[in-house]
């Protein structure tokens, strides 16, 4: 019986059943069940002929509700109803190949195969359990999972408790990256990240434990580790430290780009998150394979002279320091103004020398030499820059958590508004690739002021193209989004280190970045404040314009008294 079944399976396109008897309950209802165990993908069509089948649709609506049968395979048998009073003249048979024709251009109706769903992580979305019933369901123009409110919150939950891990873990992360060197940081970092992928694809869920939000925090204070324990690279190029950093920076955004090709992947292939998170894994590993073989020991650094007999250090030698008289500022790195972190690793072996050196070329240029790190902590300077850089933050996190439901309000087409995020999210990582030359230029031969106009000024066109329904200003501003988010953490790093000097740059700049961190906290309370009370974001985008523009104006005017003082 079982093989004859098979045969028939096999060797059909679809299943009707016209009214039956218990042989016919159980032959539907055993294709459906290989449809949902992915045994094949083929659709049951009922013929509701005077309502016979109406019971059994009540049985599926209540299984559904009771939590056995999934919402999104409610649509794995579909019935046929004629209509009212034509029960004896409809085409009957006409109708059951259009249902079959129908189900199959859905993409199996809508239904979602357990094998794909449960083993693999593939389903209506991450957090699709948390829509009601009627809510999980596919566009009917594109066939693409529609996401619930509900969803929507925890999935902007899961991104915000990343993002303010990473944030927060700046402090502690720059603490072992002192402690243990780049290499084994690097590693520590790639193992965090290869247990996070592993997590996330497991999909695992239950009261006490969410594999996505354990998975996605191990990914977010990993990527940090392996990315910080790269800014020692920029030593072996001291006269272009500057480019080097900012490369590494960009690299650190254009790595999401992995993730921009899964969703090209899903979308047209459905590939599951499993199968692409565990995949995933050869990135991490790759990692650790090159730390141990190839990356050196210990950290790239410019010593200074040593009156060792064993050997004179010559200009010949590397990663050494240049001769006295390359400090003077009209011969260093060709008359550049360095960024901090260039300056840092550039000659100067305290802030002493990086004073004297640059003095002339910025007068922002060891502001605050001398004073302790507990002392720079009282300044208005520490917290000017930590107002910048947590209204920025947050703005720039809940910019980036929200946007799909953003560009639906503004430009009233969900379509529209899901081809756009697709731009945004190749234009991230490729902005942070081509932003390397354009941010390592206005860092290395602007002054600081003139960096803190020109990010000023992105932030507001972001800003202002953002809440307008038009497609051609939204891309405009992405482009200024993707140029002011590199550019905003590395001036922020660049103020820092010719602030307060490189001694105590660890403590001031992981301080502002941790105090920055919990502030993202808030847009939790402002998605849902959002979604459940405002029903729009315009008053929280221009509530962040205007403050982004007062945290912005607060640095410049520092930087302009301090520019007077000085003259």
């Amino acid at each position: 019986m079982h093989e004859r079944k098979k045969i028939m399976a096999d060797s059909s396109r679809g299943f009707v059943a016209l009214p039956g008897g218990y042989g016919t309950l159980e032959e539907f209802a055993e294709v459906t069940t290989w449809t949902q165990l992915a045994i094949h993908k083929k659709p049951v069509v009922l013929l509701n002929i005077l309502g016979f089948y109406t019971p059994i649709r009540a049985f599926i609506e209540s299984a559904i509700e009771a939590g056995f049968i999934l919402e999104s395979n409610r649509s794995l048998i579909v019935f046929v109803d004629a209509p009212e009073g034509e029960a004896a003249t409809f085409d009957w048979g006409a109708a059951a190949l259009k249902a079959i024709e129908d189900w199959e251009a859905r993409g199996m109706g809508g239904g979602v195969a357990f094998s794909l769903e449960w083993a693999d992580g593939k389903a209506p979305g991450v957090y699709s359990e948390l829509c009601r019933s009627g809510e999980r369901h596919r566009d009917p123009e594109n066939g693409r999972w529609i996401v619930c409110e509900a969803q929507d919150l925890k999935l902007g939950l899961l991104f915000t408790v990343a993002s303010v891990a990473t944030s927060v873990a700046g402090l502690p992360t720059g603490m072992v990256l002192d402690k243990l060197g780049p290499r084994t940081s690097t590693i520590i970092g790639a193992v965090l990240v290869a247990l996070g992928a592993a997590s996330f694809g497991a999909g695992y869920q239950s009261p006490a434990v969410d594999s996505y939000l354990i998975g996605y925090f191990l990914i977010a204070i990993g990527g940090p580790l392996v990315c910080l324990s790269s800014f020692h690279l920029s030593n072996a190029f001291p006269a272009h430290a500057g480019v080097v950093l900012a490369a590494v920076t960009g690299s650190f955004d254009a790595s999401s780009i992995p993730f921009v090709i899964y969703e090209w992947v899903y979308r047209s292939k459905e590939v599951s998150l499993r199968r692409f998170f565990w995949g995933y894994l050869i990135i991490p590993l790759s990692l650790i394979i090159e730390q141990t073989l190839i990356a050196p020991e210990e950290t790239y650094q410019r010593q200074a002279p040593t009156k060792s007999t064993e050997h004179v250090p010559t200009e010949t030698d590397p990663l050494i320091p240049p001769p006295e008289a390359s400090l003077d500022p009209e011969n260093l790195a060709a008359s550049m103004i360095a960024s901090g972190f260039s300056q840092i690793h550039l000659t100067a072996q305290d802030d002493e020398g990086l004073v004297t050196a640059l003095k002339s070329k910025d007068t922002l240029t060891g502001t605050l030499y001398g004073m302790t790190a507990v002392e720079q902590l009282k300044t208005s300077w520490f917290w000017a820059l930590t107002f910048f850089v947590a209204v920025h933050m947050t703005r720039i996190n809940f910019y980036i958590l929200s946007i799909d439901t953003q560009l639906q309000d503004f430009t009233g087409s969900r379509e529209t508004a899901e081809s756009l995020t697709r731009i945004f999210s190749v234009m991230l990582p490729i902005g942070g690739i081509a932003g390397i030359p354009v941010v390592g230029l206005l860092l290395d031969r602007l002054p600081f002021l003139h960096v803190m106009l020109v990010t000023l000024g992105l932030g507001v066109a972001f800003g202002v193209f953002g809440m307008t329904g038009s497609v051609a200003l939204q891309i405009v501003g992405f482009g200024a989004f993707v140029v002011f988010r590199p550019l905003l953490y590395t001036a922020v790093s660049e103020a820092v280190a010719k602030i307060m000097g490189f001694k105590s740059f660890g403590t001031i700049y992981g301080a502002a970045m941790t105090l920055a961190g919990f502030v993202a906290l808030l847009n939790v309370p402002l998605d849902v404040l959002v979604k459940s009370v405002l029903k729009s974001y315009i008053p929280v985008d221009l509530a962040f314009l205007a403050l982004g523009i007062v945290s912005s104006g607060t640095v410049a005017f520092l930087i302009w008294r301090q520019t007077k003082l000085s003259q």
